[in-house]
């Protein structure tokens, strides 16, 4: 279990992070959700940093902004967010953008949004499901001491490797071919 300041300082890192890369926030990609929960989330108030309890008031509602329905943005009007850079986010989906523009976001999102986190916790954990398999070692992040082990089981199941799942053992030799394609070239190179 995560105590609650481990928690309060990965988000305000996040954040801190967010703001560094972003300094405008011209958007937040589709890509990063957060679930911000009042208790555990803190905001940076008068001179030194200090943490207030940030307060349902100051978390604007979460309105659908896709026809699906799936992606949600937060609309600030200008003075009321809680932190002042972010009085001019609004979220915007890059559903149409091409994928070469999605990729610069990831890369964006993975090499420096990302860092101050990983760096927060060097030996932390992630869901399978919400893992980004573009940062770099992914797999002694996601399966630590044990990927090696799991790399022999896939192995032994899936010797040509034709079975895929984002970041798990064996996916190393899958490459993006268009949009988003997986291809396998080992298979198509034999």
């Amino acid at each position: 279990m995560l105590s609650r300041a481990l928690v309060q300082i990965a988000a305000i890192a996040a954040l801190a992070s967010a703001l560094t890369i972003r300094d405008d926030a011209a958007e937040v990609v589709e890509a990063v959700e957060y679930e911000v929960k009042t208790d555990l989330l803190g905001r940076p108030g008068g001179s030194g940093g200090s943490l207030k309890r940030l307060d349902w008031k100051d978390v604007k509602p979460l309105i659908p902004t896709t026809w699906s329905g799936k992606n949600y943005g937060c609309k600030c009007a200008p003075g009321q967010s809680c932190w002042p850079g972010t009085s001019k986010w609004n979220q915007l989906n890059s559903t149409d953008a091409s994928y070469e523009y999605k990729m610069d976001i990831q890369n964006v999102l993975t090499n420096t949004m990302d860092e101050t986190p990983r760096g927060a916790s060097t030996s932390g954990c992630t869901y399978v499901n919400e893992a980004d398999p573009y940062q770099p070692n992914w797999g002694d992040r996601f399966w630590g001491s044990g990927y090696p082990g799991l790399q022999t089981a896939r192995a032994k199941w899936d010797p040509k490797g034709v079975f895929y799942a984002t970041a798990t053992p064996g996916t190393e030799d899958w490459e993006v071919i268009d949009y988003g394609t997986k291809f396998l070239r080992k298979l198509w190179d034999q």
